[in-house]
Protein backbone atom coordinates (compact mmCIF):
# COMPACT_ATOMS: atom_id res chain seq x y z
CA UNK A 1 0.00 0.00 0.00
CA UNK A 2 1.26 3.69 -0.98
CA UNK A 3 -0.18 6.11 1.39
CA UNK A 4 0.38 9.88 -0.30
CA UNK A 5 0.72 12.45 2.47
CA UNK A 6 1.10 16.49 2.55
CA UNK A 7 2.77 18.43 4.10
CA UNK A 8 2.96 17.44 8.13
CA UNK A 9 3.06 20.94 9.08
CA UNK A 10 -0.34 21.72 7.60
CA UNK A 11 -2.20 18.61 6.77
CA UNK A 12 -4.29 17.57 9.48
CA UNK A 13 -6.42 15.07 7.24
CA UNK A 14 -3.52 13.09 6.60
CA UNK A 15 -2.03 12.98 10.09
CA UNK A 16 -4.76 11.23 10.61
CA UNK A 17 -4.47 8.12 8.56
CA UNK A 18 -0.53 8.08 9.41
CA UNK A 19 -0.80 7.98 12.95
CA UNK A 20 -3.15 4.91 12.48
CA UNK A 21 -1.13 2.86 10.15
CA UNK A 22 1.66 3.97 12.68
CA UNK A 23 -0.37 3.32 16.06
CA UNK A 24 -1.46 -0.26 14.57
CA UNK A 25 1.71 -1.25 12.44
CA UNK A 26 0.41 -1.62 9.53
CA UNK A 27 2.96 -1.49 6.56
CA UNK A 28 2.91 1.02 3.81
CA UNK A 29 5.40 3.53 1.41
CA UNK A 30 4.86 7.12 2.19
CA UNK A 31 4.42 9.50 -1.01
CA UNK A 32 5.31 13.16 0.16
CA UNK A 33 3.77 15.62 -1.49
CA UNK A 34 4.34 19.24 -0.49
CA UNK A 35 1.58 21.64 0.00
CA UNK A 36 1.32 25.24 -1.60
CA UNK A 37 3.63 24.51 -3.83
CA UNK A 38 3.00 25.68 -7.48
CA UNK A 39 2.90 22.01 -8.98
CA UNK A 40 0.61 20.83 -5.84
CA UNK A 41 -2.17 20.02 -7.27
CA UNK A 42 -1.03 18.22 -10.57
CA UNK A 43 1.35 16.07 -8.05
CA UNK A 44 -1.79 14.93 -6.24
CA UNK A 45 -3.89 15.03 -9.11
CA UNK A 46 -1.21 11.91 -10.49
CA UNK A 47 -2.86 10.38 -7.47
CA UNK A 48 -6.37 11.20 -5.66
CA UNK A 49 -9.56 11.41 -8.60
CA UNK A 50 -10.43 13.54 -6.00
CA UNK A 51 -7.52 16.22 -6.07
CA UNK A 52 -7.19 16.01 -2.35
CA UNK A 53 -4.74 13.79 -0.03
CA UNK A 54 -4.80 11.72 1.78
CA UNK A 55 -5.39 8.73 -0.27
CA UNK A 56 -4.24 5.10 -0.14
CA UNK A 57 -2.81 3.66 -3.68
CA UNK A 58 -3.98 0.04 -3.74
CA UNK A 59 -2.41 -2.39 -7.01
CA UNK A 60 -6.53 -2.33 -8.34
CA UNK A 61 -8.03 0.96 -6.58
CA UNK A 62 -7.53 4.16 -5.23
CA UNK A 63 -9.07 5.30 -1.97
CA UNK A 64 -9.24 8.81 -0.96
CA UNK A 65 -10.89 10.65 2.08
CA UNK A 66 -9.80 9.93 5.53
CA UNK A 67 -12.48 8.53 7.11
CA UNK A 68 -13.00 5.97 4.13
CA UNK A 69 -9.61 4.87 4.20
CA UNK A 70 -9.95 4.04 7.89
CA UNK A 71 -12.65 2.49 7.16
CA UNK A 72 -10.83 0.23 4.68
CA UNK A 73 -8.08 -0.69 6.79
CA UNK A 74 -10.18 -1.12 9.91
CA UNK A 75 -12.11 -4.19 7.60
CA UNK A 76 -8.59 -5.13 5.97
CA UNK A 77 -7.10 -5.87 9.63
CA UNK A 78 -9.98 -7.24 11.66
CA UNK A 79 -7.61 -9.02 14.29
CA UNK A 80 -6.25 -4.91 15.18
CA UNK A 81 -9.46 -3.91 16.16
CA UNK A 82 -9.13 -0.34 14.78
CA UNK A 83 -12.44 0.65 15.94
CA UNK A 84 -13.41 -0.64 19.62
CA UNK A 85 -14.27 -4.11 19.57
CA UNK A 86 -17.91 -3.63 21.54
CA UNK A 87 -20.18 -3.09 19.22
CA UNK A 88 -21.33 0.20 21.54
CA UNK A 89 -18.42 1.68 21.76
CA UNK A 90 -17.54 1.18 17.91
CA UNK A 91 -20.88 2.56 16.97
CA UNK A 92 -20.19 5.73 19.65
CA UNK A 93 -16.98 6.44 18.18
CA UNK A 94 -17.97 6.23 14.87
CA UNK A 95 -20.30 8.64 15.38
CA UNK A 96 -17.60 11.23 16.82
CA UNK A 97 -15.57 10.60 14.11
CA UNK A 98 -18.32 11.71 11.66
CA UNK A 99 -18.75 14.35 13.84
CA UNK A 100 -15.40 15.33 13.64
CA UNK A 101 -14.87 14.74 9.78
CA UNK A 102 -18.35 17.12 9.08
CA UNK A 103 -18.37 19.87 11.84
CA UNK A 104 -15.90 22.36 13.48
CA UNK A 105 -15.69 24.45 10.82
CA UNK A 106 -15.90 27.78 12.24
CA UNK A 107 -12.57 26.67 14.71
CA UNK A 108 -10.67 24.97 11.45
CA UNK A 109 -11.28 28.25 9.16
CA UNK A 110 -10.02 30.65 12.66
CA UNK A 111 -7.38 28.22 13.84
CA UNK A 112 -5.72 26.75 10.97
CA UNK A 113 -3.29 23.33 11.40
CA UNK A 114 0.22 24.83 11.98
CA UNK A 115 2.06 22.69 14.70
CA UNK A 116 5.56 24.38 14.02
CA UNK A 117 3.99 27.70 15.73
CA UNK A 118 2.74 28.65 19.01
CA UNK A 119 0.10 31.76 18.64
CA UNK A 120 -1.63 32.10 21.61
CA UNK A 121 -3.04 36.09 20.93
CA UNK A 122 -4.97 34.28 17.55
CA UNK A 123 -6.46 31.32 20.01
CA UNK A 124 -7.70 34.31 22.60
CA UNK A 125 -9.04 36.46 19.64
CA UNK A 126 -10.79 33.30 18.01
CA UNK A 127 -12.29 32.29 21.27
CA UNK A 128 -14.35 35.15 21.47
CA UNK A 129 -16.01 34.26 18.35
CA UNK A 130 -19.35 32.35 19.59
CA UNK A 131 -19.58 30.08 16.97
CA UNK A 132 -15.65 29.43 17.43
CA UNK A 133 -16.00 28.75 21.12
CA UNK A 134 -19.00 26.51 20.50
CA UNK A 135 -16.68 24.78 18.80
CA UNK A 136 -14.12 24.11 21.36
CA UNK A 137 -16.34 23.63 24.05
CA UNK A 138 -18.00 20.53 22.20
CA UNK A 139 -14.79 18.56 21.70
CA UNK A 140 -14.01 19.24 24.87
CA UNK A 141 -17.16 17.74 26.23
CA UNK A 142 -16.61 14.88 23.69
CA UNK A 143 -13.69 14.04 25.13
CA UNK A 144 -14.53 14.68 28.51
CA UNK A 145 -17.45 12.01 27.63
CA UNK A 146 -15.82 9.21 26.37
CA UNK A 147 -12.71 9.54 29.05
CA UNK A 148 -15.34 9.30 31.90
CA UNK A 149 -17.46 6.94 30.41
CA UNK A 150 -15.25 4.28 28.92
CA UNK A 151 -12.45 5.18 31.78
CA UNK A 152 -9.21 5.91 29.66
CA UNK A 153 -6.67 6.17 29.23
CA UNK A 154 -7.59 6.71 25.68
CA UNK A 155 -11.00 7.66 24.32
CA UNK A 156 -12.75 4.08 24.26
CA UNK A 157 -9.94 2.37 26.63
CA UNK A 158 -7.59 1.32 23.97
CA UNK A 159 -6.24 3.07 21.45
CA UNK A 160 -8.39 3.67 18.35
CA UNK A 161 -9.18 5.25 15.03
CA UNK A 162 -11.11 7.54 17.17
CA UNK A 163 -8.12 8.99 18.95
CA UNK A 164 -6.26 9.10 15.69
CA UNK A 165 -9.06 11.13 14.55
CA UNK A 166 -8.83 13.79 17.21
CA UNK A 167 -5.17 13.85 17.83
CA UNK A 168 -4.79 16.64 15.22
CA UNK A 169 -7.34 18.82 17.44
CA UNK A 170 -5.03 18.38 20.23
CA UNK A 171 -2.25 19.78 18.43
CA UNK A 172 -4.63 22.58 17.54
CA UNK A 173 -4.99 23.32 21.03
CA UNK A 174 -1.56 23.41 21.65
CA UNK A 175 -0.77 25.71 18.82
CA UNK A 176 -3.17 28.58 19.93
CA UNK A 177 -2.79 27.26 23.88
CA UNK A 178 -6.82 26.47 24.46
CA UNK A 179 -7.42 25.95 28.17
CA UNK A 180 -9.54 22.82 28.86
CA UNK A 181 -11.30 22.60 32.20
CA UNK A 182 -11.24 19.22 32.57
CA UNK A 183 -8.32 17.68 34.06
CA UNK A 184 -9.23 14.06 32.41
CA UNK A 185 -9.14 16.32 29.26
CA UNK A 186 -5.79 17.53 30.10
CA UNK A 187 -4.24 14.33 30.97
CA UNK A 188 -5.64 13.03 27.56
CA UNK A 189 -3.95 15.78 25.76
CA UNK A 190 -0.94 15.65 27.42
CA UNK A 191 -1.06 11.48 27.01
CA UNK A 192 -1.37 11.51 23.34
CA UNK A 193 0.72 14.32 22.55
CA UNK A 194 3.78 12.08 23.67
CA UNK A 195 2.64 9.00 21.70
CA UNK A 196 5.67 7.97 19.99
CA UNK A 197 4.68 8.57 16.36
CA UNK A 198 3.10 11.75 17.09
CA UNK A 199 6.13 13.01 18.69
CA UNK A 200 7.72 11.71 15.13
CA UNK A 201 5.09 13.78 12.96
CA UNK A 202 5.69 16.85 15.14
CA UNK A 203 9.77 16.53 15.03
CA UNK A 204 9.28 16.25 11.43
CA UNK A 205 6.97 19.25 10.67
CA UNK A 206 9.14 21.69 12.77
CA UNK A 207 12.23 20.62 10.62
CA UNK A 208 10.40 21.25 7.65
CA UNK A 209 7.88 23.47 8.49
CA UNK A 210 6.06 23.26 5.22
Amino acid sequence: MQLVTGSKNYSSWTMRVWLLMRFFDIAYEEIKIRLNQPDTAESIARYSPSGRIPCLVLDDQVIWDSLAICEYLAERFPDKHLWPADSRKRAHARSICAEMHAEFICMRRALHFDISKIDADSGKKAICVAAVKRDVLRIEKIWEQCLGEYGGPFLFGELSIADAYFIPMVLRFRTYELTVKSQAVADYMDRVACLKPVQEWITEAKELQC
